[in-house]
């Protein structure tokens, strides 16, 4: 997972948090800053965005986000797995809700 300046989220603090910058949940400016400094001090290249590489080398876990369960009021189950076709979860239409 990359992070870059503008994300924002859970693994944005698990990153402020191991750089030991101010935790506000948004990577911005003083957040790249430490970021920069970090990569400096390990001898990697100065991105200013956190790749694979540099979660490995800080030893944090990243935290897996789930995909969001979205409603489609045309999705078909077609085999009653609970999926549609494409994987994701089927939620079947309530009563009285009307195609667009």
């Amino acid at each position: 997972m990359e992070l870059r300046i503008g994300d924002k989220g859970a693994n944005v603090k698990v990153l402020q948090e191991a750089l030991r910058v101010e935790v506000t949940g948004t990577f911005d400016k003083k957040t790249r800053v430490a970021v920069i400094g970090w990569q400096s001090d390990k001898a990697l290249a100065h991105t200013g965005f956190v790749d694979q590489q540099m979660w490995e080398a800080l030893g944090c876990a990243v935290i897996a986000i789930p995909a969001a369960i979205v409603f489609d009021s045309e999705a078909v189950d077609g085999d009653g797995d609970g999926f549609v076709q494409d994987g994701t979860r089927y939620q079947r239409p309530r009563p009285g809700s009307k195609k667009k």
